[in-house]
């Protein structure tokens, strides 16, 4: 059974690298000169090492018969466009975060089950722009493209789709609500007003109070009576926060000092 194992493989790598030696043979090309590659719908089951192509920019391996990369794609960082769709492919990890470079990945219509294993392979690739997961099991998840957006957020379209600003701010508020306030309630050199909902208004009564003993008492019983949550929502409407930051250029280290001066930035905070 090993033996027949390593003789399909073989035949797998075989078909691959035809198809490779014949597009280099047709264009007259060296190693170092292919850039693109296209290999698609050649029933490959598996993909060469592809390392001897140091300057490959562009691949395309869709529609094919593959069920994994495994690291044959290690000496590729150069890749910017990725094309895997129409697979049968069921795991990508250990086998993409090297592409540093790449720019565009099309991964639809595969066979991926595991959706943080697939966005923790992805969340390396600071330059990933275009990503495309539609046709996978994954893409049936609760909160699936919500979660892809919070912890993918250099990718600008998903899915064929464009995200959307609010959409990011959605997805943050469910997946890491901490700092979704702590965004909504820090500005830098504006005014910012924090967003407290479900606010009960609250009268000020303050101007009925007279010199008479049994007003002044109604009036802090009614306002000791109230919840401390709505005290707090209205003393923070009351409230604004400004906040500045500089360069302290008293401490800027000049060319003719002995620089035991430490240059920094000032913060500044008024309310």
């Amino acid at each position: 059974m090993d033996n027949l194992s390593i003789t399909w493989a073989t035949n797998d790598d075989s078909i691959c690298m035809q198809a490779i030696n014949d597009q280099i043979k047709n264009q007259r090309l060296t190693d170092k000169d292919v850039i693109h590659l296209y290999l698609g719908r050649l029933n490959i089951k598996t993909i060469a090492n592809l390392s001897r192509f140091r300057n490959l920019q562009r691949l395309w391996f869709n529609n094919n018969s593959l069920r994994n990369i495994g690291v044959s794609l290690k000496g590729n960082c150069r890749i910017t466009e990725l094309y895997l769709q129409n697979n049968d492919l069921v795991t990508i990890s250990g086998s993409l975060s090297c592409l540093t470079c790449l720019y565009k990945l099309l991964l639809n219509n595969n066979q991926l089950q595991r959706l943080e294993e697939v966005v923790e392979e992805l969340k390396h690739l600071i330059n990933l722009k275009i990503l495309n997961l539609l046709g996978n099991p994954v893409a049936m998840e609760n909160e699936y493209r919500s979660y892809v957006v919070y912890s993918l957020p250099q990718v600008d379209i998903f899915d064929r789709l464009e995200v959307q600003l609010q959409e990011r701010k959605n997805s943050l508020r469910v997946f890491n609500q901490k700092k979704a306030v702590l965004d909504d309630s820090i500005g830098f050199g504006c005014k910012i007003i924090p967003q407290i909902r479900h606010i009960i208004p609250i009268v000020d009564r303050r101007s009925e109070i007279t010199d008479n003993d049994d007003s002044v008492e109604r009036f802090q019983r009614e306002i000791s009576d109230l919840p401390l949550s709505i005290l707090a929502a209205q003393r923070a409407y009351k409230r604004s926060i400004k906040q500045y930051t500089r360069f302290d250029w008293a401490n800027f280290t000049k060319f003719n000092d002995n620089k035991t001066k430490t240059s920094q930035l000032v913060t500044i905070t008024y309310k």
